[in-house]
């Protein structure tokens, strides 16, 4: 079985004003990492049920430190304002996404490129170009935990723009020596659909859901689903 931490509950949360039931959030965690949900085991859907409550449960004792918190009419959301281990106040996952786009815009212009955000969300984040040729991109930002990335795409947006110059790049963002510093993946579509064959993307009815995992004894990242991992250190600050 997958593990489940408390982060993997946190991400299903697109901000702090978003609310969630807890047989919603046990449905989502589901469909994300079996997408056949409707021919899961009952006894292993029961496993990740009852692992879902608990961890939810134990968050909720941490009082004022938890991530989340629960309304009077049995309703889940992220906490805000919430202290980070180090100190740092958690910031609103708005700001996390704007950082990571001008994170991806600082790097591709030490590069040469000119890049620039769009003012509207069509699955469209930041727009390159260089020598006359355009690139579309859409930007994931998320926080390493436990070597671990997470990260979705949605289905149909990516069937949009397959046959089109995008590139998908995930942020994530770890401690290192005391610092925070980002590691970016640079995906095309072909890369995308290199990995849905090997079988290294879990898909669920309408998200690519993407895990990415820390291999300490190797020093290497694996996308992986199931059994089934793939090395892509390979795409790390491959940009454009």
């Amino acid at each position: 079985m997958e593990t489940i931490t408390i982060e993997t509950v946190v991400s299903l949360f697109k901000n702090a004003n978003e609310k969630k039931r807890m047989r919603d959030i046990k449905k989502e965690i589901i469909a994300a990492l079996y997408p056949d949900s409707l021919l899961i085991d009952p006894e292993l859907q029961e496993e990740v049920e009852h692992n879902v409550e608990r961890i939810i449960r134990e968050d909720l004792k941490s009082g004022s430190d938890s991530f989340l918190t629960r309304d009077s009419g049995g309703k889940y959301r992220k906490r805000r304002n919430r202290r980070t281990p180090n100190g740092d106040s958690d910031v609103d996952s708005i700001y996390i996404g704007k950082a990571g786009e001008c994170a991806v815009i600082s790097e591709l212009m030490f590069r040469g490129y000119n890049a620039n955000t769009m003012l509207l969300d069509e699955g469209i984040d930041v727009v390159a170009v260089k020598n006359n040729i355009y690139y579309y991109i859409q930007v994931k930002t998320t926080h390493i935990r436990d070597g671990r990335i997470y990260a979705r795409i949605k289905k149909d947006r990516f069937e949009k723009y397959i046959e089109s110059q995008i590139r998908y790049i995930i942020v994530g963002r770890y401690e290192k020596g005391g610092d925070n510093v980002n590691i970016f993946f640079v995906f095309s579509p072909g890369d995308i659909e290199l990995l849905k064959y090997h079988q290294c993307i879990n898909e669920s009815e309408d998200f690519l859901n993407i895990k990415i995992e820390f291999e300490a004894r190797t020093g290497k990242y694996y996308m992986y689903d199931g059994n089934k991992r793939f090395d892509v250190s390979f795409y790390i600050n491959k940009f454009l």
